[in-house]
């Protein structure tokens, strides 16, 4: 399995902007999740890719060849994981489109903290749900 990641354009000053208020660089990787029967319920996190640093693609889509296959059964989701940032969301879509975060109920506004779920075997609940836009990534 690798990571396809089309990164968008953030100008320079948006990118200092991105780097100094979420957590450093833009960085991004996989994750192999064993949802549970609701989608606000705890997901268990099973395998994951390491991080790779999204800054020398910016701009221009990208494919990330992962070090060894992550095995994926049926019913799992391969989810983009982001410990800072990554130029990875597309913006206008109708109501039917949306993507969910780990972080908790009451912070769905909040990109303050980083929540990403960074512990194989743990288990996290994606609470946020935000429509009209989508995640740009995906995996083959």
């Amino acid at each position: 399995m690798g990571l396809d990641h089309l990164a968008g354009a953030p100008n320079a000053t948006q990118i200092k902007f991105f780097n100094e208020h979420e957590g450093g660089v833009s960085e991004a990787g996989i994750a192999v999740l064993h949802p549970c029967p609701s989608r606000t319920s705890p997901t268990s996190w099973s395998r994951r890719a390491r991080w790779s640093s999204c800054s020398p693609i910016i701009g221009k889509t990208a494919q990330f060849p992962l070090e060894t296959t992550i095995p994926v059964k049926k019913g799992d989701v391969v989810a983009l994981t982001v410990p800072t940032w990554a130029p990875a969301l597309a913006l206008g879509f109708g109501n039917d489109t949306s993507w969910r975060a780990s972080r908790p109920r009451k912070q769905c506004n909040s990109t303050g903290a980083q929540t990403t779920q960074t512990l194989v075997a743990g288990t996290v609940q994606y609470y946020c749900l935000y429509q009209t836009a989508r995640l740009t990534y995906s995996a083959t």
